[in-house]
């Protein structure tokens, strides 16, 4: 009976543990920035800062810019917070890019090595290169007092994912908005 318990934890509790720490090393921070002057619990209402060089989106779908839009709206209204066309307490601006890194990494290498009973040494030396990318998916969320200064900003970086669904896309970007949108206002 115990080894059976024993062979249980190891076969299943284990890997589950083992499952769950890995998922939180994986997790993508939410950086925030602040003023520390701002009386935060003031802003209730909120309106889209007007567009100008600094506001404009940089996205690679058309509907995306929507789709974040809703999702800071949702967000926002969960906080008992509303997006109005008049007189705000506050304006709210985002962006969204993509950073794209490529590195270029041996895909073959050839090795050598010699030694004697005691003794030995070698190396590894790489004779053709492969060039990787990796694309980055950076959201910013900002929010500015009523004289359009910058009082709060959050930001997350995150794999570019793509969706077989608008509705996938959909849970994703609001996953991701409500992410950032949990630290403000700032505690």
């Amino acid at each position: 009976m115990l080894s059976f318990k024993r062979n249980m934890i190891l076969k299943v509790v284990l890997p589950i543990l083992f499952a769950i720490g890995l998922s939180a090393c994986s997790s993508n921070p939410v950086i925030q920035d602040y003023s520390s002057q701002t009386t935060f619990s003031n802003y209730q209402t909120y309106q889209w800062l007007p567009e100008g060089p600094s506001t404009r989106i940089q996205t690679i779908q058309p509907f995306e810019a929507k789709r974040i839009e809703q999702a800071i709206i949702n967000s926002l209204h969960k906080k008992g917070a509303l997006i109005v066309r008049d007189q705000p307490q506050a304006y709210i601006s985002y962006n969204y890019q993509i950073h794209r890194t490529e590195t270029l990494e041996p895909s073959t290498s050839v090795g050598v090595g010699f030694g004697s009973r005691h003794f030995g040494f070698g190396g590894m030396f790489p004779v053709d290169y492969e060039t990787r990318i990796y694309e980055d998916a950076i959201w910013t969320i900002n929010i500015y007092d009523n004289e359009k200064h910058l009082i709060w900003q959050g930001r997350t970086s995150r794999p570019l994912e793509t969706f077989a669904s608008p509705q996938e896309s959909e849970a994703y970007t609001q996953q991701v908005i409500d992410a950032i949108l949990d630290q403000f206002p700032p505690k």
